[in-house]
């Protein structure tokens, strides 16, 4: 949107510098230009003079966009000396627990979200609103109420033994933060079901793959939204990212979506956790010439109910 000069009439009080990972390089061509498009809202006077920028300073970026702004700055992270501190990290199976240190005091932080991401992402909130002379108690009360995202680190629970996340993660850092969150709340092991979009960035297939398979006890290479490509073309790319460097018994290859969620579900027993990863609270399987009807949430409660009726 920043490349396109879609927010070219906004003016901004306060803007937020999360991340940046490898993702729409069918667009920008590099990481190097998706910075440079990013750092659009945090440079010169295009989108309001007098705007603060709050950078996550743990971030590589963050710190490089620190040196390349002229904004008043403020940062907020959890390993750094910054504005806005994240300490006393816990983040488990029921949500995670944090306090948020600043210079007026701190604020006891309680979400049901999961994973070190959703404390960045509920660390930041709390950094806007402080900001903006929001009180603690209010911050505290809005952050707790928050129930999730759909698609972004859902649970899918028929009663079975197991855990199933189904997760938007459709780039190498999303993938490998996601399956680094679901070992932190599992007691046994992580099956993952992993796939690439069709016509979008090549190069980051084999990373992908990679990260898939090396933090997962088991992987499954799967179509995601193969849109004009052959989806057995982009398995093998992905599967370019293991070859001589990971056991193949970590990793299988099923390529109809619907048998690759069966086939992690029938594997999974107590205490494990299931990851359906790229395509979160998508509704449709997108093909050259049809968009097929395709919820990775409601497939794997059919596949729960089925894999179910055949062990019974």
């Amino acid at each position: 949107a920043l490349e396109l000069h879609r927010a070219a009439s906004c003016d901004f009080d306060l803007v937020v510098f999360t991340n940046l990972t490898q993702d729409h390089l069918d667009f920008h061509l590099s990481l190097e230009d998706y910075f440079m498009a990013k750092r659009r809202l945090f440079a010169g006077g295009d989108y309001g003079r007098d705007r603060v920028a709050l950078l996550n300073m743990d971030d590589h970026f963050g710190r490089r966009m620190k040196n390349e702004t002229d904004l008043a700055l403020k940062g907020f992270g959890l390993y750094r000396d910054v504005d806005y501190l994240a300490a006393d990290v816990d983040t488990g199976p029921g949500g995670s627990r944090f306090k948020v240190v600043y210079d007026r005091g701190s604020i006891d932080i309680r979400t049901e979200l999961r994973g070190i991401f959703n404390v960045y992402n509920c660390l930041a909130a709390v950094s806007v609103a402080l900001e903006k002379n929001i009180d603690a108690k209010t911050i505290a009360d809005g952050i707790v109420e928050v129930k999730g995202v759909p698609g972004r680190f859902e649970s899918v629970d028929c009663g079975q033994g197991f855990m199933v996340i189904v997760d938007y993660a459709h780039t190498p850092d999303g993938v490998r933060n996601l399956l680094e969150a679901s070992r932190g709340i599992t007691s046994g092991r992580v099956i993952s079901v992993v796939g690439c979009g069709g016509d979008r960035d090549r190069s980051k297939r084999a990373l992908m793959g990679e990260a898939g398979a090396s933090l997962s006890d088991l992987c499954i290479f799967t179509s995601d939204n193969p849109r004009s490509e052959d989806p057995l073309r982009i398995i093998d790319m992905m599967v370019e990212g293991v070859r001589g460097k990971i056991s193949e018994e970590k990793y299988l290859v099923e390529a109809d979506r619907r048998k690759a969620i069966k086939q992690a579900i029938s594997i999974a027993g107590e205490g494990d956790t299931v990851v359906i990863a790229g395509k979160g609270h998508e509704r449709g399987q997108i093909f050259s010439n049809s968009i097929v009807p395709f919820d990775d949430r409601e497939v794997a409660r059919e596949c729960i109910e089925e894999v179910r009726l055949e062990s019974s």
